[in-house]
């Protein structure tokens, strides 16, 4: 991810999988949790919120021209280098 919002406007959005704050990706523990219902629940739902961003993104071009300005403010993609 961190490759590609170095070129273009990007969203990295996290997601609560309902499980106990002691686990944390990559490791077994996590894997167990990302098959059970709450997890699952929460991954519908993400997808929902990302497929509505895309559809947002796509259907107004004042939404895409205002990410792309605020990118470009930041630096746009050789924002950090000298």
């Amino acid at each position: 991810m961190g490759n590609v919002s170095r070129i273009v406007p990007s969203i990295h959005p996290s997601i609560g999988l309902g499980g106990p704050d002691d686990v944390f990706p990559h490791n077994a523990d996590f894997a167990d949790l990302t098959v059970l219902p709450p997890a699952l629940d929460a991954l519908v739902d993400v997808a929902a919120a990302l497929a509505a961003t895309a559809v947002d993104d796509v259907a107004d071009p004042d939404l895409r021209a205002a990410a792309a300005a605020e990118f470009e403010a930041s630096g746009g993609p050789f924002r950090g280098e000298s």
